[in-house]
């Protein structure tokens, strides 16, 4: 049995593609192969068939966003609570963005949406393989808008947002995606990894995410933190 440490010593490998259906599908595909083993990351240009929590579609236009997923395999027992992982990690993934940015704005709708003014900048999607009470995969997927593209979506879903808008018109270069991508591929390893090695459940170390907290401060003095949605 692999034990639990060894996701935070294992040297992280990387994977970059042009094109594909979508990150976690490339990553899962990559562990069935053999040769994504230990921690490593999935980047992609584009997602053909970028996915979603419940079935939904999560439109990703070439160079107009971030499409990630961070892996873990053999991270030991299967005690880890995705709602805690999808958490900590979507606290990453603000923390990443107001870092490099300097965008406030951020607001995490629990558990996996990054909202700004009441629209969707990005997501979580949050998957894992269990095998004989082994945790024998985790990718964590995430989804962000940084340029203004045509994102068709059904009715009734959120409006999008990208950091293009959030900051300006030619505003988001490859060199800050690229620093964007490295702070939170550095930030989710660390949050993820201790959320898989810390004891109790979510509400333990996010008071208030099982009691229906819907946001989440980015204010300029301090880290994120989840707070109560206004009435």
């Amino acid at each position: 049995m692999a034990l639990p440490f060894e996701i935070i010593i294992w040297r992280m490998q990387e994977f970059h593609f042009d094109s594909v259906d979508s990150t976690n599908d490339a990553a899962r595909r990559l562990i069935a192969e053999g040769r994504l083993c230990g921690r490593g990351h999935v980047l992609a240009r584009e997602q053909t068939a970028g996915r979603g929590t419940h079935g939904r579609t999560w439109v990703s236009p070439r160079d107009a966003g971030i499409y990630l997923s961070v892996v873990y395999t053999q991270a030991g027992p299967a005690s880890a609570d995705l709602r805690g992982v999808t958490t900590a990690a979507g606290l990453a993934c603000a923390e990443a963005l107001r870092k490099i940015t300097g965008l406030t704005a951020i607001r995490l709708r629990p558990i996996n949406d990054l909202i700004v003014h009441c629209r969707k900048l990005g997501g979580i999607l949050t998957e894992c393989e269990i095998e004989s009470g082994e945790l024998k995969s985790l990718i964590v997927g995430v989804g962000i808008n940084t340029r203004i593209a045509d994102r068709p979506l059904p009715p009734g879903a959120m409006a999008p947002i990208c950091l293009e808008e959030c900051l300006g018109l030619g505003s988001v270069s490859e060199a800050l995606t690229a620093r964007i991508v490295n702070e939170l591929i550095g930030t989710l390893q660390n949050s993820v990894a201790k959320e898989l090695l810390g004891g109790g459940g979510p509400a333990e170390r996010f008071p208030g995410v099982e009691g229906g907290l819907s946001a989440m401060s980015t204010g300029k003095n301090g880290p994120p933190r989840l707070v109560s949605p206004q009435k």
